[in-house]
């Protein structure tokens, strides 16, 4: 009776250890995949964050989203929605960065003044133009007004600025001569387009 006693504790020992390994396999698989899952969703939000911020520098209306990441248990559709957010970043990145009209505005702001112009002429007295394409502020509320409102009290050297074209990037300012040129054309600049080779 001993013996099969003992018989029958070292089995009953054996599926507990058995039934314990099983269950430490599927927690281990669980807490994995929500790792996984953390990290597209991360991927998500990082790409999806930065596709708004390129296509607001080219003044682009926002790729709208119904957040569907935040339902989904499936790796498979999160890798779907994170490519699709990484495509769209391209995308938004490669307009960003190439205005239509980009080497005229590089020749342009040749003839005029450094991209981070604070409202000096050449001579360094105060000058009513701001930025590489010299904006004054009636322009830069007229055409940029989104720029104006973001980039609005920052302080450089111990000075507020209330959001002139100096700060903003290169392209942005670009862009914002863009929404000009669909209306304009180049004659805000006529003393500069025509150096390089534009009607005005």
């Amino acid at each position: 009776m001993a013996l099969f006693a003992a018989i029958a504790t070292a089995c009953g020992t054996d599926r507990a250890a058995a039934n314990t390994s099983v269950g430490s396999q599927f927690q281990i698989g669980w807490i994995q995949q929500d790792i996984q899952l953390a990290a597209l969703k991360r991927a998500i939000k990082t790409k999806r964050r930065e596709t708004w911020q390129w296509q607001d520098s080219s003044l682009t209306p926002r790729t709208p989203t119904d957040y569907k990441e935040r339902t989904t248990k499936s790796p498979a559709f999160l890798e779907w929605i994170r490519d699709y957010w990484a495509e769209k970043l391209r995308k938004a990145k490669k307009k960003a960065l190439n205005p239509p009209h980009k080497p005229e505005w590089e020749c342009i702001h040749g003839h005029e003044a450094a991209w981070d112009n604070p409202g000096l002429t050449w001579q360094g007295y105060p000058s009513r133009y701001y930025g590489g394409l010299q904006m004054d502020r009636q322009f830069m509320a007229t055409y940029g007004a989104f720029f104006v409102r973001k980039y609005g009290g920052r302080v450089v050297d111990g000075r507020a600025y209330g959001g002139e074209a100096h700060l903003w990037t290169p392209h942005e300012q670009m862009w914002v001569a863009e929404m000009a040129h669909r209306v304009r054309g180049f004659n805000p600049w006529p003393n500069t387009a025509p150096k390089c080779g534009l009607p005005t």
